[in-house]
């Protein structure tokens, strides 16, 4: 093509694994109907210029031949999808052919496949639409007006446009900085090796945030940054006992670390400084623990109206405090706090408590009673003086540590 202007009244096709087109230099071509892509490998060919299409658009080849690369566009090549019907758009093998630059504008298109788009992605009219489709994104997603409708999107590096909100499930990887607040309609994956970088903006959920593979990690070092999670959260990542320490994390549905004690990221979630999570959800939660010595909660606030049943030991390095409006606060296994237990309703209802020396327990914070029925808890009390609202029963097992006082 050249820096020449070509306009095809019909059909663009490459065929016979051979045939190319080269755009190489800021030509643009236009295909009214139809564009198939079934000729020779166009890695580096595809490299400038635009292509405008106004019918479906097809890369035919699968993967596993030796031109799959049929439509590996790069460099500053843009596709722009401007047909007045819905297009279709169909990638055989999206691991070898990609797209560097996508603009939809027109009546919008249909994914047929997975796509990876190495550049950005810019919705101006009509909807991108991909149930049960993935679409990799290198570079950023430009949209206004929640047209990208793709089932999931999985960022590969900090976004160079982002959207203040995206109805997808959402994975990120590689290490991403938000640039402003973001708000995903679905459900947020941190992936292997990954850090989401909240700094002092909003990230909300209104589905399950999940940290993975060992090794993906959530920062949250600024006191203004705050995540809302509508779902479950999940913690399965790399070790966060640097990375939680300021900031507020609202989670509505249940809580999980993931990683026993004795792996080496057992402590992905240790949330230190003034970091605080609150439990608001509406409906019955749990929260478990599965390494509660090494992942912690530095500042812990229950509002959830329906309760929260805790299914592990958990330790709070400062404050719990459960709100008056909050359901009951069950549990079998001894927590740990660090600090006061504020619990005006009497909700607390888990039966051993061992509060640590470093708590700031004094004879005005009281604790409430272990349940409604009478049966109370063992408290271990470290060099306190401690009030108890009602009766106490001392197991066998209990210890009064290093002086302590019970009132």
């Amino acid at each position: 093509i050249g820096s020449n202007t070509l306009n095809v009244a019909g059909s663009l096709s490459t065929t016979s694994g051979t045939g190319i087109l080269d755009m190489s230099s800021n030509g643009t071509m236009t295909v009214q109907l139809n564009a198939t892509f079934d000729g020779g490998n166009e890695t580096g060919r595809l490299s400038a210029g635009e292509l405008r299409v106004g019918g479906n658009f097809l890369q035919n080849q699968p993967c596993g031949y030796g031109n799959s690369a049929n439509f590996h566009a790069a460099g500053t090549h843009t596709l722009i999808l401007n047909g007045a019907a819905s297009q279709s758009v169909q990638f055989n093998c999206p691991a070898s052919s990609h797209v560097r630059d996508l603009v939809v504008d027109g009546a919008g298109a249909t994914l047929a496949s997975n796509i990876v788009i190495d550049g950005l992605a810019t919705l101006t009219t009509g909807n991108f639409v991909g149930s049960g489709r993935l679409a990799t994104i290198t570079g950023g997603l430009n949209d206004t007006a929640l047209r990208w409708k793709v089932s999931s999107t999985t960022f590969t590096t900090t976004p160079t446009v982002l959207p203040d909100s995206m109805q997808s499930a959402i994975t990120f990887v590689g290490t991403v900085t938000l640039p402003h607040d973001f708000k995903v309609l679905g459900d947020l994956d941190i992936g292997a090796g990954s850090n989401v970088v909240v700094g002092a903006h909003q990230l909300t959920t209104t589905g399950s945030l999940r940290t993975l593979g060992g090794s993906g990690v959530l920062t949250m070092s600024d006191p203004a940054a705050m995540v809302v999670v509508g779902g479950d959260a999940l913690f399965d990542g790399g070790t966060e006992t640097t990375l939680l320490t300021a900031g507020t994390r609202c989670v509505a549905g249940s809580f999980t670390q993931n990683q026993p004690c004795g792996y080496g990221n057992s402590a992905n979630f240790n949330a230190t400084g003034s970091h605080r999570t609150i439990l608001d959800g509406s409906a019955a939660s749990t929260v478990r623990f599965n390494c509660p010595s090494a992942s912690a909660f530095q500042n812990l606030l229950i509002t959830n109206s329906a309760g929260v049943a805790f299914q592990t030991g958990f330790t709070v390095h400062d404050t719990t405090s459960v709100a008056a409006s909050a359901g009951d606060i069950t549990g079998a296994t001894l927590p740990t706090l660090g600090g006061p237990l504020i619990d005006p309703g009497n909700h607390w209802r888990i039966g051993s408590i061992l509060l640590l020396s470093s708590a700031s327990i004094t004879p005005s914070d009281s604790l409430p009673r272990g349940s409604a029925s009478g049966t109370h808890r063992t408290v271990l009390v470290a060099g306190l003086i401690v009030d108890v609202e009602g009766a106490l029963n001392l197991l066998t097992a209990s210890v009064l540590n290093n002086g302590g006082t019970l009132k």
